[in-house]
Order: structure tokens, then sequence, then C-alpha cells
């Protein structure tokens, strides 16, 4: 009895699992998409692990920047970046509004939440510039947290 319940509970940490890693890459690959979509808004480049990135250079003091998601959180480490967020809950995407503050760095944390209730985090780092513009880079994987 005691091997059984063992081994159900290997096939559901397995299977727990595989829906995280699912969950995470459809959020890069969301992004990957919105990017690719739309070459004006986003630029891709490729680390040499081979995950794409999001950098973009503003030429405003606002960018916007569709995740997938129902429910939206964030944190950042200075107030040099305004962060909002705008639900299209048709689409189910979390529209992430950065606005530019006052010139320096901020490493934010953008969460977004899916249907069956995980979170994915995207760590982003802005760098404002003394004319209000933004430079955005995605300094890490998607992961998902519980």
């Amino acid at each position: 009895m005691k091997k059984t319940n063992t081994i159900r509970k290997k096939v559901f940490a397995g299977a727990l699992a595989a829906v995280c890693a699912v969950s995470a890459l459809s959020t890069v690959s969301f992004i990957s998409a919105s990017a690719a979509s739309d070459r004006t808004s986003f630029n891709m480049t490729s680390k040499a692990s081979g995950e794409a990135v999001i950098v973009e250079e503003t030429q405003t003091s606002t960018f916007t920047l569709p995740m997938k998601g129902i429910d939206w959180n964030y944190y950042a480490d200075s107030l040099n970046v305004k962060v909002t967020c705008n639900i299209d809950f048709r689409y189910n995407i979390c529209n992430f509004k950065l606005t530019a503050v006052k010139p320096g760095t901020a490493n934010i944390l953008l969460k977004t939440k899916d249907t069956y209730g995980q979170w994915t985090v995207t760590p982003i780092r802005v760098r404002v510039g003394s004319n209000m513009r933004m430079n955005i880079v995605q300094t890490g994987s998607a992961y998902v947290v519980n």
C-alpha cells in the first residue's frame, strides 16, 4: 500500500512539474510571438543559451508590454518607472504600461496569473535616460511560482 502511494505522489509531482514548465514556456513564447508580430515595438536578441529576450529602446516616455494573463502584480526596486496594467479579459491579456518617471534604473518583476491560478514572473530591467526614453531588457527566463 505504501509503495502505491509513493508511486502516485511521484506521478503527480511529475505531472505538476510538466504543467509548470509548459506554462512558463507558453508565456515566453507569447512574448516572442508578440515581438515577432510588431517589429516596431520589440527587437529580439538571443543569449548564448538560445533564449529570446525583450530589447526595446522607446521613442517616448511610455511603453506597453502585453503578456498573457487574467490578473497581474509587480515588484520594482526603484521608483524610476511607474507600472500600471489594463487587462483585456476577452483575450486574457495583461497590457503592462511602463512610464518613465525619472532617470535611473529599475529592476522589475512583472507577474501574471493564468486561468489555472499559477503566477508567471518575468524579470526585466528598465533604464531611463536623461531624455526620459527607456531601454527595456528581459534579464532572465520567465518562471512559474505558486
